[in-house]
């Protein structure tokens, strides 16, 4: 039977979970996977597809249960007892014995009581897109935007659902808070995801919205499309005689930033040049990162002692914002400069100075770089602490979601492994 099964699904896990599911409808095998059919005939095992294995479920529903299953999966993967009593104004009973054959048939599956899921994702997808009339889609999604707005302070779903509800005009506000939420604890894939979809429906027409945008794919590491995101922002704010600052001289230092950050010096030279011509002197936080690019810039250039400068002034700005983010950048600067001047035991501290802010952060792109820079100084000494900080750094680079910090990282654990042999 093992064998079988092997074969019919060649391996993969979730076609052997399929597999499985039918064997038990066949009444083949119990709820602990044993085998209880007979030896002496043995079956056909063949991989079923979710669809045909969904629908041989679902075509068995009466009218009113079929309702009840596909509002829950407008609701999502996941959903609650709560939400398909707003949704659809029935008596919890009637709900309640729904679920409770919809378990039985395997569709869903209760967590607590109060809170169900889809055994499947694949059956959610199917009913979501094959089974809900457009209209209704709508209707349903605008229903559960005014549920949360009424029971939660969650502007994801509010966002979300009057999106998909193609109620633009109230989804805006609550996607870019949305936005604001995830950048600030550093998820930047699903901010992006939020501004993606403010953008689609604003035509991007607004500075702020592109500024952040780019600031999500600098973040995740894909610099060329932050700086079209940011040159778009410049076109915007050009444009505008009335309301360029500061967002004008932020654009263009954080276009300055991703060219600097691609290797594109003298391009990045020219930008910051032009902003200089354009930025309030007395904005510490833009002059922090004018100086702070700067130096970047001169220590990719080798001219070490002129970053130090450039660093140091924007040390002094970073005291003054007193913000963790900048305290944490500004040290980490300074040990890159240490270690590049052999001075090994002050850049170690640099960097474990860095590490506490970073962790204050949760800024797993900061840890990463930190670890990695930790390594390097420990190279010659204790070839475990190495492997140890390496491993720390894949695990923050992973978390952080910027491909071009993996690769980077997987190369220095690469080398590290050639040469011990």
């Amino acid at each position: 039977v093992k064998t079988r099964i092997f074969e019919a699904s060649k391996g993969n896990p979730k076609s052997i979970e399929l597999i499985l599911l039918k064997l038990k409808d066949d009444k083949l095998i119990d709820d602990d996977n044993y085998w209880v059919g007979t030896f002496t005939k043995m079956p056909d095992i063949t991989l079923p597809s979710y669809k045909t294995y969904f629908y041989s479920k679902y075509n068995g529903l009466s009218d009113f249960e079929k309702r009840i299953i596909t509002s829950a999966a407008v609701i999502g993967l996941r959903f609650s007892i709560d939400e398909l009593k707003y949704l659809e104004t029935v008596n919890e009973n009637e709900i309640i014995n729904v679920l409770e054959k919809l378990i039985k048939t395997g569709i869903i599956s209760d967590l607590d009581g109060k809170n169900f899921e889809f055994k499947r994702k694949e059956f959610q997808s199917i009913l979501y897109n094959e089974e809900i009339l457009h209209l209704r889609k709508r209707f349903l999604h605008k229903r559960l935007a005014e549920y949360y707005e009424k029971t939660c302070s969650c502007p994801d779903r509010i966002g979300l659902n009057y999106y998909n509800a193609e109620e633009y005009d109230k989804a805006e506000t609550h996607l870019r808070n949305a936005a604001d939420l995830a950048m600030a604890n550093n998820d930047f894939r699903t901010a992006l995801n939020y501004l993606e979809k403010v953008l689609k429906f604003t035509h991007k027409t607004d500075a702020r919205d592109l500024i952040l945008t780019g600031d999500c794919y600098f973040h995740l590491g894909n610099f060329k499309d932050a700086i079209k995101f940011y040159d778009s922002a410049i076109g915007v704010l050009e444009s505008d005689y009335t309301n360029k600052e500061p967002y004008l001289s932020e654009a263009m230092i954080k276009k300055a930033d991703s060219y600097a950050t691609l290797g594109e010096y003298n391009e990045a030279k020219k930008v910051l040049k032009k902003a200089e011509e354009h930025v309030d002197k007395n904005d510490r936080i833009l002059m922090f990162h004018v100086n702070r690019i700067y130096g970047y810039i001169n220590r990719r250039e080798f001219l070490l002692d002129e970053s130090e400068k450039y660093y140091l002034a924007a040390l002094e700005l970073s005291k003054a914002i007193d913000n963790d983010r900048y305290h944490a950048l500004i040290n980490k600067e300074l040990g890159t400069i240490r270690y590049y001047k052999g001075e090994l035991a002050l850049a170690s501290e640099f960097f474990k100075k860095s590490i506490v802010y970073y962790e204050k952060l949760k800024d797993y792109d900061g840890l990463a770089r930190c670890y990695n820079n930790l390594a390097l100084i420990e190279i010659n000494n204790n070839f475990k602490n190495v492997l140890e900080m390496y491993n720390s750094a894949l695990n923050y680079a992973d978390l952080s979601g910027n491909i071009y910090l993996v690769t980077l990282i997987h190369s220095n654990l690469g080398q590290i492994y050639f040469w011990s042999g």
